[in-house]
């Protein structure tokens, strides 16, 4: 890896489709700025908020009568499924996966903290490589989720976000609370099959995982969404009517995602630090908003956190209204629990998002289904490597 830590932050490693490019990045002030259209009418601290005056935009799945199960058994249709999906990902090499407009973020661990959040930012990437130019090596991902744990540090100690924002990365790497954190840094070389990536995904537990080239660089990186893209493209390959009729059957019926009465919301009123604890200790990439009828309102990402800087302040005290007052407005990418699987799969590819949250006929919240759902009950299958 050749280059200045300045050289590898001012021109970020840019990945599209086979060949590699660079990205020129904007001005790294300290204060981000995003343009987006309002939540709400006024942001200021309210004590109440009007939920009727606000307006909803559902993004679900056309609309498409699930296949009865009858005596079929799940483990019988999980079984074929993942034979036709998993079997096409051995025959298939990272390089395949590689999707058009991936962009990757090297940061050199000798820079401030603080320019890994302005990079990712800036490029819109909720996740860097981090590189250590003293041995010339890669030594992990810095992601929002350790964003997400600075800032819920800095609030049960004395250390403020300043402050830790001005250390080196690799001094931050070597805190107690940061090392008992981290994963070890995960790989695979573009001619691994894709099969390998998704187990090493599951078995790490990890939403990325770096491509490596034989010269051992970072030429991108494999997520979840990128694999689902590949699935979709062998199944509108196959001409097989009765295998594909399995992907009928509605993913509720078939065990995928998690449905419950009581799943784990969020409302305006609730304050940044709680929301971004609830995060971390349930293990979820989103929350959904509600209403005072449970109605989804919109959904709070991990990737939100990166919109709650204003000015150079840091207040995760404040409500989420006040929080995302300036973040952009997006539909709420939602489907129904009888929807069927093919039509969840092709949904979750169109909205370009790693979960859904399943509404009811009131657009209740009573579930969700993430990508990585998808491929964890693929992989379940009785025998199946893990």
């Amino acid at each position: 890896m050749s280059g200045s830590p300045d050289e590898l932050i001012s021109a970020p490693i840019a990945i599209g489709g086979k060949g590699a490019g660079r990205s020129e990045m904007t001005g790294t002030s300290g204060a981000f700025s995003l343009d987006g259209r309002s939540y709400l009418r006024s942001y200021e601290e309210q004590v109440s908020i009007n939920y009727e005056s606000i307006d909803i935009n559902y993004d679900r799945p056309e609309k498409q009568e699930k296949r009865e199960l009858g005596d079929t058994k799940v483990e019988d249709v999980k079984a074929q499924l993942s034979e036709g999906i998993m079997g096409y990902f051995k025959t298939k090499t990272c390089y395949d996966s590689i999707n058009t407009s991936t962009q990757v973020v090297v940061i050199d661990v000798n820079l401030p903290l603080r320019t890994a959040f302005i990079s990712a930012l800036e490029n819109k990437v909720s996740f860097g490589v981090l590189w250590n130019s003293s041995t010339e090596t890669y030594v992990g991902l810095m992601t929002v989720t350790d964003y997400i744990n600075i800032l819920l540090r800095t609030r049960t100690t004395s250390e403020s976000i300043v402050d830790l924002q001005n250390n080196n990365i690799d001094r931050w790497m070597d805190y107690p609370w940061v090392k008992e954190r981290r994963k070890e840094f995960a790989s695979v070389r573009m001619d691994h099959e894709v099969y390998d990536a998704v187990l090493l995904l599951q078995k790490n537990k990890i939403s990325h995982v770096p491509l490596m080239s034989h010269a051992a660089e970072v030429v991108s990186v494999l997520t979840y969404p990128g694999i689902l893209s590949l699935a979709l493209e062998r199944l509108s390959e196959v001409n097989d009517k009765d295998w594909l009729s399995l992907l009928d059957y509605s993913v509720k019926d078939l065990s995928i995602g998690v449905y419950k009465e009581n799943m784990i919301t969020v409302r305006l009123e609730t304050p940044v630090h709680e929301i971004l604890q609830l995060l971390i200790s349930e293990e979820v990439h989103c929350l959904p908003i509600v209403d005072h009828k449970n109605r989804c309102l919109d959904v709070f990402t991990r990737s939100d956190v990166m919109h709650i800087e204003q000015g150079g302040t840091y207040d995760i005290e404040i409500s989420l209204a006040s929080a995302i007052q300036n973040r952009p407005r997006h539909p709420v990418f939602c489907f129904s629990p009888d929807d069927p699987l093919a039509k969840v799969m092709s949904h979750i590819n169109k909205c370009g998002v790693t979960t859904l949250i399943a509404v009811d006929e009131e657009d209740r919240v009573c579930g969700s289904l993430s990508v990585q759902d998808i491929f964890s009950w693929l992989l379940s299958v009785e025998g199946s490597a893990t």
